[in-house]
């Protein structure tokens, strides 16, 4: 399906991926916080985080072994929203996900445990 609401933007890994069976997809999810630049009141500057979401078997196995919280990634994807009731107070609520369909990582925070045990394997 064709969309104009493509998005690209750079920032790190929040969380380590999480890993879920839909159906008969496989989706991997992260969060991305992306500086803005803008500068507060209190000095301090301003974050966005952006939910993801990448579908596919090979994608989300790829992802879960390459990903990890504090990793700095560039992700390209579809702007989706989803509006929904909350189950907590009944109010109406508005998601907003990117839709993966590239990631590139950047850099690793150092120490980065899957390429330490992948070393002591060798």
């Amino acid at each position: 399906m064709y969309s104009n609401a493509k998005i690209r933007f750079t920032g790190n890994l929040v969380r380590d991926p999480e890993l879920k069976q839909v159906k008969d997809s496989t989706l991997c999810s992260f969060c991305v916080a992306v500086h803005t630049g803008e500068k507060k009141d209190d000095g301090t500057y301003g974050t966005d985080y952006y939910n993801c979401s990448a579908w596919g078997t090979a994608t989300a196995a790829y992802l879960m072994n390459t990903l990890q919280k504090g990793t700095l990634v560039s992700v390209t994807g579809d702007l989706r929203t989803k509006s929904y009731i909350s189950d907590k107070d009944g109010t109406a609520r508005t998601d907003l996900r990117t839709n993966v369909f590239d990631v590139d990582v950047l850099a690793r925070r150092k120490g980065y445990e899957r390429d330490r045990d992948a070393a002591e394997a060798s």
